[in-house]
């Protein structure tokens, strides 16, 4: 193990050898399902047996450095692998025997309970104390699989229950189509395990196949009925399989599409770059300029995934609207519009209207310092994005001859500011940007600090 557990790393400093549990041997489990001699009568029950208390944790008790699995589970477990043969499943029982087994040493320990001894109560998403001592287990070096092997252990070792064997083709093709697409393997698996679940689901329910009512209603209500986290995962399984059934098949994603050789149509190469170069010259900021220049070229690309035409043979055609609503519609680019009416634009003997430049924001200094700590202590991108809000806002109160932010932090009369501020066209997110810098490392500060100066401040005065 990396981390042990404190039991664990007394058991490896003591005289006694510890073995490593990463790696049981066959023989190693075949001997831990042995009762020890010796070991306390209550032993056997996984009831938590007496331990001293040491500087660091739990040590095992004394005389027993090497304390096995609770003979309760280790009984418990060998049944679970005789199950696993009859049930076809040895292979991955092997695998999760080993790892139940050190998993009950862990509990026995630690002065835990034991597997045995919780395998009646609720299930595992409701037992607060397994759940607890298998995170504690996990972060202590053990096997990541605990949960599963336990699952499968309260199954008997059963196989999955069967699906309808006419829909498994179907699935299995569902998941090389949205590979072809270009979608993460990790999302075909998704989509395909999904709609496995969904296909067992309704065999176990009696219930008609994926495949003999795909464009039905019925299927729809029924997948809604197996969803039950609301995330509608098997109503989105379900329009994917619809898709890739469909003449047209499953459209690429546009937003994971794979790289070739020639990312976009050389033709429009030219074009994105006099684009880039046209809307520095009419003042906007570079990085919009990159943007809207990087949204004209994912298109490009797209259309020639598509064999498509290029952009530039058609910048004023109603062929190429409907082709960039599509490439949206797919995963891409959501601001393909304006930066198509941007494209076009730079076309046209006007040319881009240039932008007005920004008036001289001039926040007090001391809310440009605070604004400055915020977005420097916050990892988040979310001070980033809120810290030109904050500007604006302390500009309006020195324009408006309001005190400062800094000044009145914890004070509701700066809510009352903030709102005004909205309603006389300020931005809207104004708010939750003062609020999320009051939650802030920066904020509290800044109001422990306005307390501290006031507390002087009266102290001096009287």
């Amino acid at each position: 193990m990396n981390d042990p557990s404190p039991g664990r790393a007394l058991q490896q400093s003591s005289s006694v050898g510890a073995q490593d549990n990463s790696s049981v041997s066959p023989s190693a489990d075949a001997a831990a399902f042995e009762q020890q001699p010796g070991e306390i009568a209550n032993a056997g029950s996984g009831v938590p047996e007496q331990t001293s208390q040491v500087a660091g944790g739990v040590a095992p008790v004394a005389g027993q450095p090497d304390l096995k699995a609770y003979p309760d589970d280790a009984a418990c477990i060998k049944q679970y692998k005789e199950d696993a043969a009859t049930a076809g499943t040895s292979k991955i029982a092997r695998t999760y025997a080993s790892v139940m087994t050190d998993f009950s040493r862990y509990l026995r320990e630690n002065n835990r309970q034991g597997i045995a001894a919780r395998l009646n109560e609720d299930g595992l998403d409701k037992d607060q104390s397994l759940i607890e001592d298998m995170d504690l287990y996990r972060r202590s070096g053990g096997s990541r699989a605990i949960r599963a092997a336990l699952k499968h252990l309260r199954t008997g070792a059963r196989k999955p229950a069967s699906l309808h064997a006419e829909d498994a083709p179907l699935i299995s093709a569902l998941e090389d189509a949205l590979i072809k697409a270009s979608f993460e393997k990790i999302t075909a698996q998704t989509n395909g395990r999904i709609l496995r679940r969904f296909s067992r689901w309704l065999f176990a329910n009696e219930k008609l196949a994926i495949v003999a009512r795909l464009y039905d209603k019925s299927l729809d209500k029924d997948a809604a009925a197996f969803d039950k986290s609301g995330k509608r995962r098997a109503l989105t399984a379900l329009a994917h399989l619809r898709a890739s059934q469909s003449a047209d098949g499953i459209a690429p994603n546009a937003s994971r599409a794979k790289t070739v050789a020639n990312l976009f149509h050389p033709e429009d190469a030219q074009l994105v770059s006099a684009l880039e170069k046209a809307l520095v010259a009419a003042r906007y900021e570079e990085a919009s300029a990159q943007a809207i220049a990087r949204h004209i070229r994912k298109l490009s690309q797209w259309l020639l995934a598509n064999n498509k035409p290029a952009i530039a043979a058609r910048t004023g055609e109603e062929s190429l609207d409907k082709d960039a609503a599509s490439f949206k519609a797919n995963g891409g680019e959501q601001q393909i519009t304006a930066s198509l009416a941007h494209l076009r634009a730079s076309q046209s003997a006007a040319g881009i209207a240039p932008r007005k430049p920004r008036a001289e924001l001039s926040p007090y200094p001391e809310d440009a310092d605070l604004i400055k700590d915020y977005k420097a202590a916050e990892s988040r991108p979310t001070a980033r994005n809120y810290a030109p809000f904050l500007v604006g806002f302390s500009n309006y109160l020195r324009q408006n001859h309001k005190q400062s932010i800094a000044a009145r932090l914890s004070d509701e009369s700066l809510d009352e500011d903030v709102e005004t501020y909205k309603r006389s066209g300020g931005h809207a997110k104004s708010s939750a940007a003062l609020a999320h810098l009051a939650k802030s490392a920066a904020g509290v500060r800044a109001v422990e600090l306005r307390r501290t100066a006031d507390k002087l401040r009266l102290t001096m005065h009287h």
